[in-house]
């Protein structure tokens, strides 16, 4: 889970600036002018499936934009947002019971949150060396958000539906307990 922030008096991105950054989740571009980018390529593909946070009143600019539309989802950043300088105090992840508990000393935190797998030929994996990582962090309007904090479950931890792989049905289970905790 990656997210970026893009500053206010940002007025140019390279082609491929984030070659590479496949985990990005959110974007957070402050500019309330559509930014040129180097070339006729977005510098974010592929991460297609993040979320673009964009100043309030710029939404529409950006999503009817050739090179700033198609991404999975839009959302408004309010003045707060824009001019925060505080972050969200980075999230804690503990299990209690079987459930899952995020804590942040920031109060009236949203959480955002993303399960990942290390990549394989299949997307099945054998009971070791497997691992499943949760991905957390905290946002909350006007500080910005916090950093990432993981968990990791490996080896026969990582086999949260007792199936004996660590698999895509894993992640299934994981989101179902998370989900749960609301």
């Amino acid at each position: 889970m990656v997210y970026i922030t893009l500053p206010l008096n940002l007025n140019c991105i390279d082609l491929e600036a984030f070659d590479g950054c496949y985990n990005i989740t959110d974007i957070y571009c402050k500019a309330k002018n559509i930014m040129l980018l180097g070339a006729d390529d977005i510098p974010f593909f592929p991460s297609r499936d993040a979320t673009l946070h964009v100043p309030s009143g710029s939404l529409e600019h950006y999503k009817n934009n050739v090179l700033w539309g198609g991404f999975k989802s839009y959302l408004e950043l309010s003045d707060n947002d824009l001019y925060a300088s505080e972050k969200c105090s980075k999230p804690s992840i503990s299990i209690v019971d079987g459930k899952f508990i995020f804590n942040c000393e920031t109060s009236g935190v949203r959480y955002k949150w993303r399960i990942a797998t290390p990549s394989g030929n299949n997307g099945s994996y054998s009971i070791v060396p497997s691992s499943i990582t949760l991905y957390v962090y905290a946002t909350k309007s006007g500080y910005l958000p916090s950093d990432v904090a993981t968990y990791e479950f490996s080896g026969l931890a990582g086999d949260v539906n007792n199936d004996g792989e660590v698999n895509v049905a894993d992640h299934v289970k994981l989101s179902d307990i998370i989900m749960d905790q609301k």
